[in-house]
């Protein structure tokens, strides 16, 4: 879910549904869009969610499995 893409380095969540919250989580980042570094941001996201990086992890899934007893 949205808790394993979002932290507090790139983003807010809000409750699903919570209108009220997601604007003024909306308005905070637009506030306050020097506590988001783009770099950082991509780093991140290339860290955890690039092609070789998502390969890696199935990888080591797949291994566990056929490990697994």
């Amino acid at each position: 879910g949205p808790e394993s893409i979002v932290n507090d380095k790139n983003g807010l969540l809000v409750e699903i549904g919570d209108i009220p919250g997601l604007v003024t989580a909306m308005k905070y980042i637009s506030e306050n869009l020097g506590q988001y570094d783009p770099q950082s941001i991509r780093d991140d996201f290339i860290t955890r969610f690039s092609r070789s990086a998502v390969v890696n992890q199935l990888i080591i899934l797949y291994q566990q499995v056929l490990e697994a007893p």
